[in-house]
């Protein structure tokens, strides 16, 4: 790629004054009135839906597989398979409040 150019190589930004108007709204074209469009075409020029027999049948039931039940699911493993909540005394104690200084409001 070439080096860009210098500042002092471009030349300055055209003021203001050197710049055309903008045209006023009177020199617009008005928007086109709703009987300039064309009109909505009538149902009986859209192609008919196609009939049930055109489409495929649905697939019976047999060829999914079965809903599966409760039994087919692993048991719950009873309480005393988990391990026991610990005692509060493991817990460090909570802090005190005024260890807590609200934020200011900003």
């Amino acid at each position: 790629h070439l080096p860009l150019r210098p500042p002092q190589d471009h030349l300055p930004l055209r003021p203001p004054q050197d710049h055309l108007p903008l045209r006023p709204p009177q020199d617009h074209l008005p928007l086109r009135p709703p009987q300039d469009h064309l009109p909505q075409r009538p149902p009986q020029d859209h192609l008919p839906l196609r009939p049930p027999q055109d489409h495929l049948p649905l697939r019976p039931p047999q060829d999914y597989l079965p809903l599966r039940t409760p039994q087919d699911h692993l048991p719950l493993r009873p309480p005393q398979d988990h391990l026991p909540l610990r005692p509060p005394q493991d817990h460090l104690p909570l802090r005190p409040p005024q260890d807590h200084p609200l934020r200011p409001p900003q």
